[in-house]
């Protein structure tokens, strides 16, 4: 069974029940962790569905749910994306997904790619983005997918996606793969592979973004990143059974009293994975049972370190039930299932 221990102020809600193994099929037909809370986040499941191909198709489509929702809020879309989205046949230099719910963008087989132009959610909820290939994004906010809670944002699952820039540019060149700001909340990302970038993954954008955002990485592979594995403020977060390799400067970075759960994860060639560093509050982590292989720790000023030996500073137990694979498979598991074109969907 899971510890039911969790900070007093933060008493434990009756445990849902636990899913299945994740080990019975990487390609899941519905969320694991915090998306799958409040309701639960389906998408466009059983409603309209529209194939596209270029950028000006996609603007179209998510213009066209958007105004269906507004009059029947029952509206669901699923978006499939069959082709390259890119600057030369975008009439925008990024896709909004704003003030709607109900909607799946999911790629085709390994054809859906958006080159150069990213995803940017506002005011929305039950979102799905899963089997997309996003690169290379500077236009717009400049991630791959922005979650801007400026107005609030609840259940967003974003699965199988391939997200990666380059690194042998300035570190500012780009911005984050998938970033997340404001009131954003019970969000899941899953079987993500996240490469080649230097800003990687960045929840809160200030010291000041106070919001309760939750959010749960399962089952992603990082590989050759600098930082923001991710980047945490505020909240609570759940990062388990992930396989870290090369994080070239830091990996997870908790801080302003976030609280972290990390369990089964594999950290490999890889500086400083668990850490609190550079902001006026340190955050907090609960770490068990994680592999480090070739890892090491370099302070800096400011900087809480986790290791070499590692421990936790708070006990946090996220608010739902999962299953753990074990750490010793965590790496073959997610090198053969995180990514894009892995799942028939």
């Amino acid at each position: 069974g899971l510890p039911s221990a969790a900070l007093a102020t933060n008493p434990a809600p009756t445990p849902a029940p636990t899913p299945p193994p994740p080990t019975t099929s990487a390609c899941l037909g519905s969320p694991i962790g915090f998306a799958a809370q409040g309701g639960g986040t389906t998408g466009g499941a059983g409603g309209t569905v529209v194939t596209v191909r270029t950028g000006a198709q996609l603007a179209t489509a998510i213009a066209n749910h958007e105004a269906a929702w507004k009059s029947n809020n029952r509206q669901r879309t699923v978006i499939r994306i069959d082709g390259t989205i890119n600057a030369s046949n975008s009439p925008v230099n990024r896709f909004d997904i704003k003030d709607t719910a109900n909607l799946s963008l999911i790629g085709v087989g390994n054809r859906g790619l958006l080159d150069g132009r990213g995803i940017m959610v506002r005011g929305a909820s039950n979102i799905i983005i899963r089997n997309l290939t996003i690169r290379y994004v500077r236009d717009g906010s400049g991630d791959g997918i922005e979650l801007d809670g400026t107005r609030p944002i609840r259940n967003v699952w974003i699965d199988h996606n391939t997200f990666y820039n380059r690194l042998n540019v300035d570190k500012d060149f780009y911005d984050g793969l998938v970033d997340g700001k404001g009131d954003v909340s019970l969000v899941t990302l899953s079987y993500n592979q996240f490469r080649d970038s230097s800003k990687t993954s960045l929840w809160g954008h200030s010291d000041s973004s106070n919001n309760d955002r939750r959010v749960t990485f399962a089952f992603n592979h990082f590989d050759n990143v600098n930082s923001r594995t991710p980047l945490l403020r505020f909240g609570q977060t759940h990062i388990y059974n992930n396989y870290f390799n090369r994080i070239l400067d830091s990996g997870v970075n908790t801080r302003m009293g976030n609280r972290v759960r990390l369990d089964n994860n594999v950290f490999e060639n890889s500086r400083n994975p668990i850490m609190s560093c550079y902001s006026s509050q340190p955050g907090n982590w609960d770490a068990r049972g994680n592999q480090f292989n070739n890892v090491t720790w370099q302070s800096g000023d400011g900087c809480r370190l986790a290791g070499p030996n590692v421990g936790s500073t708070v006990s946090y137990t996220p608010p739902y039930g999962y299953s753990l694979m074990p750490v010793n498979q965590v790496k073959a598991h997610v090198t053969q299932n995180a990514g894009a074109g892995r799942c028939a969907l």
